[in-house]
């Protein structure tokens, strides 16, 4: 018992730690005097307005569309973060909107140096911090192309790592996921760049504590991801910090039965969960609970509409089935294959051809003898967590499909790791 209450205990210092040093960054950005970022904001504003709030980067593919509306706003924020007053600025997280138009607000803005009038209380916004950090040296374009330069950077990191490890099957399977929710727009929008960052950091050291016989540090990871996660989203495809690390970790697990025989994969899988939900769940609260305090009123009124407003909304299914089924096949539309046209049918014929009627054919593939029926069903349910979300969520999910539907990258590699576990490549014989 003193075990546990000791573990419980560890677990509380690590969030309420974590929450401080994250709230600090958010007061530390707004430290920053305006002048400091007015020039770069000042070039940030016209290169957002170069386009509508909402474009699409390649005409009818809505896996191409640049929600700017967001990163408008988010810059926004980050430009009105006062040092005057920087702990209430922190939890109004407000910005000028003169009506219309977010892009044409955010430079009117700058250019006449307004002060914010609008609130966008219900998130931490914990990403303007990083970009009012960002913009005492670069403007927006300059932003993306480093988060590009950084993404690209981790991914090769992650791959290097597994195929080091010869884990080479769960190599081509993250590539593959990355490939059919198109990862390379995604460094050139700000609202969808944090999940993933978090997702790669959070892949790379979770593998490495298993690696390093660590894993009793897992939960300790999955309680900190959720927290940032909530922190730094504008709730975009959250479920990937916990879907994608997870499913690589439980991968490495499998290739590491001599160090991790004694960890339980279902119980491994439930306590990260149940430990992402609480520290995702709870840093929210957590801002909620701060701002009324800092602000002396209750600021509930100003979260509760837009809960009801994500989880239902207007039903444009008419029933409540049709709804949740919408949710979730206007997602998977978006993927890859689907969502290029002749292209992308060329595509996903191409890997139908390479990685199933070829390896068939050439009787390179065989079923397993020995088939881990339990870890197959752990995938299914890991992977059914994302669409499970849509389900939740079905107004947001519906209307944002284009890029809520990258959460479906956790999907397709417990789908791939399913099939791994069924399949095998046929041993060569040497004495034939």
């Amino acid at each position: 018992m003193a075990k546990k209450i000791k573990a419980v205990s560890l677990y509380i210092l690590i969030f309420a730690v974590s929450a401080m040093l994250l709230a600090g960054l958010l007061l530390a950005s707004a430290c920053i005097p305006q002048s400091r970022i007015q020039k770069h904001m000042e070039e940030s504003a016209d290169i957002l307005c170069e386009h509508d709030r909402i474009w699409y980067v390649i005409p009818g593919v809505e896996s191409s569309q640049n929600h700017l509306y967001a990163d408008a706003i988010t810059a926004n924020i980050a430009y009105h973060l006062s040092d005057g007053n920087p702990l209430e600025s922190v939890m109004w997280a407000g910005y000028y909107y003169q009506g219309g138009d977010v892009n044409t607000s955010l430079r009117t803005a700058v250019q006449n140096h307004l002060e914010a009038e609008t609130q966008y209380l219900r998130y931490w916004h914990g990403s303007a911090a990083v970009v009012r950090l960002l913009h005492i040296f670069l403007n927006i374009k300059q932003i993306y192309w480093m988060h590009a330069a950084v993404i690209l950077g981790l991914l090769a990191f992650l791959l290097v790592m597994l195929m080091r490890n010869r884990m080479y099957a769960e190599a081509a399977a993250f590539i593959f996921s990355m490939i059919m929710v198109s990862i390379w727009f995604v460094p050139f929008c700000l609202e969808y760049t944090w999940t993933f960052l978090c997702m790669l950091i959070a892949s790379i050291i979770g593998i490495r504590l298993v690696m390093k016989g660590q894993s009793d540090r897992l939960g300790l990871l999955f309680l900190i991801t959720g927290g940032v996660t909530v922190y730094l989203d504008f709730l975009s495809t959250e479920t990937l910090t916990l879907v994608v690390p997870l499913l690589l970790i439980l991968r490495v697990m499998e290739k590491q039965k001599g160090n991790t025989a004694d960890i339980n994969p279902w119980f491994l899988t439930l306590k990260s969960s149940v430990l992402w939900i609480i520290g995702y769940v709870g840093m929210w609260v957590s801002k909620w609970l701060l701002a009324s305090m800092v602000l002396h009123e209750n600021v509930m009124p100003y979260v509760e509409s837009h809960i009801g407003d994500r989880i239902g909304g207007v039903n444009p299914a008419g029933s409540l089935a049709g709804y949740i089924a919408g949710s979730i096949l206007r997602n998977v539309k978006c993927l890859l294959p689907f969502d290029y046209g002749m292209i992308g049918a060329i595509i996903l014929l191409v890997m139908i051809v390479a990685f199933i009627v070829l390896p068939i054919v050439l009787d390179k593939v065989t079923l397993k003898n020995e088939i881990n029926k339990g870890i197959i069903v752990l995938y299914f349910f890991i992977g059914g967590i994302p669409l499970l979300r849509f389900a939740l969520l079905r107004n947001h999910s519906w209307y944002h499909r284009s890029f809520t539907f990258r959460a479906l990258a956790g999907t397709l590699l417990a789908v791939s790791f399913i099939i791994t576990e069924i399949m095998e490549w046929k041993k060569i014989d040497e004495h034939s």
